[in-house]
């Protein structure tokens, strides 16, 4: 079942409602929709990221990304195959998706989306 998103979540950016509440500050329906989105920032900015290392093996094939996000296919430099052994630096949070950090054989930082690996 799919989580119902909050007002202040289903007002897409640059929306008839955005430039009304920029336009109108004080009203009330535009501060409450202010105070929810500063409170999920706020939220969100408190996360410290886990801090584990260790030696990981995918679970199943998986890409290689410069930057810990799946905005775009721009930052994919690899893969890695199912069965595949690396020392992770850091695990983190970025987009509300947990990532491995690791370092390639030839200095580079990479990471891979957290669910393709496993401890071991």
């Amino acid at each position: 079942m799919m989580a119902t998103p909050t007002l202040a979540q289903a007002i897409p950016s640059g929306s008839f409602l955005t430039r009304f509440c920029a336009e109108n500050p004080q009203d009330e329906f535009c501060t409450q929709i202010a105070k929810t989105k500063k409170s999920k920032a706020n939220t969100k900015s408190n996360k410290a990221p886990a801090q584990v290392s260790g030696r990981y093996q995918m679970i199943r094939s998986g890409r290689v990304r410069s930057s810990p996000n799946t905005n775009s296919n721009a930052n994919i430099i690899g893969t890695l195959k199912a069965g595949q052994k690396f020392t992770i630096l850091r695990r983190l949070n970025n987009d509300g998706r947990d990532w491995l950090e690791l370092k390639l054989a030839d200095g580079r930082t990479a990471y891979i989306a957290a669910s393709l690996a496993q401890n071991f």
